[in-house]
C-alpha cells in the first residue's frame, strides 16, 4: 500500500471508529468524521468529473474549517496535489504565485474580484456558492514532482514565492512522529488559529484529526473574539502563535480561569519574557514549544516547558523529533540546516524545479543558532532577512520592490522594528528623488492595494541617504540604527 493510501485508510478507519464525534469545528458550522468522509466522498466526485484520473494540482482559498480540510483530502485521496492560497491576497500576490504553480483549477468560498479579474483563461475557478463558473482547460498540468500531496507557498532571500512540494511519505512520517506527543494531550477539542495556507497550521489541523481529536478553527485573529468559541467546544489545548499568545495575556482570555489547559507555541521563536509571563498569570498552564520550517510537513522539534525546570531560554526549541537532525556551525549565529523524513526533497520556482536537499540530505532552514551540550536547538535570528510580524514572516524584498516601483524613490530599505505583541513592525526608510513629493500616507496606500495587509509598513521614514557599506551595496544594520533612531527607540 502507498503512502498516500496509507494516509487514507488510517482516517477512514478513525472515522469508522467515531463516525459521530465531530471532527472539524469553524465559526459558521461543526462536522462530524462521518460527514467529514462523506464531504470527502463528494469532492472525490467533483474531481473525478472535472479532471480525470491524471494527477495534476488541485487549489483552494477556502476559509479555514471543514471545507478546507474536505477538499485537501479528496484532493490526495484522487491522486492530486493540493495547495492552498491565501484568500486575502492581492492581485499582485496571486499573479506572482501563480507565475511558480498554476493549478488545474481553484475552489473558492466565493468568486471575489480578485479572481475574477484573473479569468478563467488562467484557471478554472469554482466557487462553492455556485457563484463561479466551471471552464476546463485542454492543456492538463502535471504533477510537479511525482507523488507529491501538498504544495506548500514560500519566500526566500529573493521576495519571491516558491512552492515546496511534500510527498505523501513525508506527510506520513510527520503524522505517524506526531502522535505519541498528540497522545500526551487532554482529550479534548483543540483550538488552532494558525491559517490553513500556513505550513505549520495545515500540519496541526491533519495531525489532530488523524489523532482522533476535534480540531477548532478560527480565521479570527485575536483572543477576545474566540474567546467564546473556545468556551462552547470545549477546548483544552491551544495552538497559536507567540503574538496570540501575548494578545490572550494582554486580553485576559488566559487567566488562572481559562478553560486552555496547554498552550503550543509554533511558527516564531519564543521569548523568555512571553514564558515567564505565561507561567506566572496561568500557573496551571503546559507550554509547549514547536519548531518547523515551510519545506518540511509539522514539527521538527518540541520543546515542554516545566515550572519546576530551569528558565527557558529565549530561542529554546527543544531537541529533533526521532528521525529529525539538526546540524549547526560553531558560532551562535551560524545557519541551522536539518534531516529528517518529514522534509521535502523540491520546491518549484520560477525557473523551474529545484532540488533543496544537500548530498547528505540536509536542507537549509534559513535560521541561524546553536546546538547545546544536550542537544536542544538554540535559535538567534534568521540567516536571511525575513521580518516576523503577528505570525507571519514578510521578506522586505516584496515590500521594497512595491514602493520603488512608484517611481518616486532614489533607495527604499525595510526593516523589522521589535515590538512587544506582533513581534516585530515595519518601518521602511526612504530617499525620495529631489522633486517628488509623496506623503507617508499615499506610500502606504499604494502598499494596501499591493500587498496583504501584515505587509503594509507601520512607518515610513524619509532619509537624505541610505548608509552603504564598503561594497557599496545598503548597509540595513546602520539604516535599522538611523530608523530606531528617528523612532525615538533603543536599539
Amino acid at each position: 500500500m502507498s503512502a498516500r493510501q496509507q494516509l487514507i485508510s488510517w482516517f477512514d478507519a478513525i472515522a469508522t471508529d467515531r463516525p459521530n464525534d465531530v471532527a472539524v469545528v469553524n465559526d459558521i458550522c461543526s462536522t462530524t468524521f462521518s460527514e467529514l468522509s462523506n464531504r470527502v466522498a463528494d469532492h472525490r466526485k467533483r474531481l473525478r468529473n472535472l479532471l480525470g484520473s491524471n494527477a495534476t494540482v488541485v487549489g483552494h482559498a477556502i476559509a479555514n474549517g471543514p471545507e478546507a480540510v474536505a477538499i485537501e483530502m479528496a484532493a490526495w485521496a484522487e491522486g492530486h496535489a493540493s495547495l492552498a492560497f491565501p484568500r486575502q491576497a492581492t492581485l499582485r500576490e496571486y499573479k506572482e504565485m501563480l507565475s511558480v504553480v498554476t493549478p488545474e483549477l481553484l475552489l473558492v468560498d466565493t468568486k471575489s474580484s480578485v479572481l475574477a479579474e484573473l479569468g478563467a483563461s488562467v484557471f478554472s475557478v469554482i466557487s462553492l456558492d455556485g457563484s463561479g463558473e466551471t471552464v476546463m482547460r485542454r492543456d492538463r498540468r502535471s504533477l510537479p514532482v511525482a507523488d507529491t500531496l501538498q504544495l506548500q507557498f514560500t519566500s526566500g532571500s529573493t521576495g519571491r514565492p516558491k512552492a515546496v512540494c511534500l510527498e505523501a511519505a513525508a506527510v506520513l512520517a510527520s503524522l505517524r512522529s506526531s502522535q505519541d506527543w498528540y497522545d500526551s494531550f487532554p482529550k479534548a477539542p483543540v483550538f488552532s488559529v494558525l491559517p490553513q495556507n500556513h505550513a505549520m497550521g495545515r500540519a496541526s489541523v491533519f495531525e489532530t484529526l488523524w489523532s482522533g481529536r476535534t480540531v477548532v478553527c478560527s480565521d479570527k485573529k485575536t483572543p477576545g473574539e474566540n474567546h467564546a468559541l473556545m468556551r462552547t467546544t470545549g477546548c483544552r489545548t491551544l495552538l497559536c502563535n507567540p503574538t496570540y499568545a501575548r494578545l490572550g495575556l494582554a486580553f485576559g482570555v488566559l487567566t488562572d480561569v481559562s478553560p486552555i489547559e496547554r498552550i503550543v507555541i509554533g511558527s516564531a521563536s519564543v521569548d523568555a519574557t512571553l514564558v515567564s509571563q505565561l507561567q506566572s498569570s496561568v500557573p496551571h498552564l503546559c507550554i509547549d514549544v514547536r519548531y518547523g520550517v515551510s519545506e518540511a510537513f509539522g514539527a521538527l522539534s518540541v520543546k515542554s516547558i516545566s515550572h519546576e525546570g530551569p528558565p527557558h531560554q529565549t530561542g529554546d526549541v527543544g531537541r529533533p523529533l526521532p528521525g529529525v537532525e539538526f546540524r549547526a556551525q560553531d558560532d551562535s549565529h551560524g545557519p541551522i540546516s536539518a534531516r529528517s523524513p518529514f522534509t521535502a526533497v523540491a520546491q518549484v520556482e520560477e525557473s523551474g524545479v529545484v532540488l533543496i536537499r544537500d548530498p547528505s540530505g540536509y536542507i537549509a532552514t534559513g535560521d541561524t543558532g546553536s546546538i547545546t551540550h544536550n542537544g536542544n536547538l538554540v535559535l538567534s535570528g534568521r540567516s536571511n532577512l525575513t521580518i516576523s510580524h503577528r505570525g507571519h514572516r514578510i521578506d522586505p524584498i516584496e515590500i521594497e520592490t512595491v514602493v520603488k516601483e512608484t517611481g518616486s524613490f532614489i533607495e527604499a530599505i525595510v526593516i523589522g522594528v521589535p515590538d512587544t505583541l506582533s513581534g516585530e513592525k515595519i518601518a521602511i526608510a526612504v530617499v525620495p528623488h529631489e522633486d517628488d513629493v509623496i506623503s507617508a500616507d499615499q506610500i502606504k496606500d499604494h502598499c494596501k492595494r499591493q500587498l496583504s495587509a501584515h505587509k503594509v509598513p507601520h512607518w515610513v521614514i524619509e532619509m537624505p541617504e541610505i548608509p552603504n557599506k564598503a561594497s557599496g551595496k545598503p548597509d540595513r544594520i546602520a539604516t535599522r540604527d538611523r530608523v530606531m533612531e528617528a523612532l525615538g527607540l533603543q536599539n
